[in-house]
C-alpha cells in the first residue's frame, strides 16, 4: 500500500512539473504577442486619458461673467455634471496607473 501511494504522489509530482513546463513554455510563446498589442493601445490610451482633462469654457449669453464648460473632445458633456467628475475619477486612475505598465 505505501509503495502504490508513493507511486501515486511520484505520478501527481511529474504531472504537476510537467504542467508547470507547459505553462511556461505557453507564457514564454504568448508574452511577445501581449507586448506588442500594449505597445500598440498605450499611445491610445494616454491620449484619451489626457483628453479627458481638458475642458473648453463658453460664455453665457444672458450672463457676461458666468461661464460653462464643455469636455472638448465631446461637447455633449458638461465639465460640471457628475458624469464628468466620474469620468475625471477613472482618467486619474489610468494615470497613477499608466506609468506602472
Amino acid at each position: 500500500f505505501a509503495y502504490a501511494l508513493g507511486e501515486e504522489l511520484r505520478l501527481e509530482g511529474e504531472q504537476t512539473r510537467l504542467w508547470r513546463i507547459l505553462l511556461r513554455k505557453a507564457w514564454v510563446r504568448t508574452l511577445p504577442f501581449c507586448l506588442v498589442v500594449l505597445f500598440l493601445c498605450t499611445p491610445a490610451n494616454a491620449s484619451r486619458t489626457f483628453k479627458t482633462l481638458q475642458c473648453d469654457s463658453f460664455r453665457k449669453t444672458d450672463d457676461p461673467v458666468a461661464y460653462e464648460s464643455f469636455l472638448h473632445s465631446d461637447y455633449a458633456l458638461d465639465c460640471g455634471s457628475g458624469e464628468y467628475a466620474a469620468a475625471q475619477a477613472w482618467a486619474y486612475v489610468s494615470m497613477s496607473l499608466w506609468p506602472i505598465g
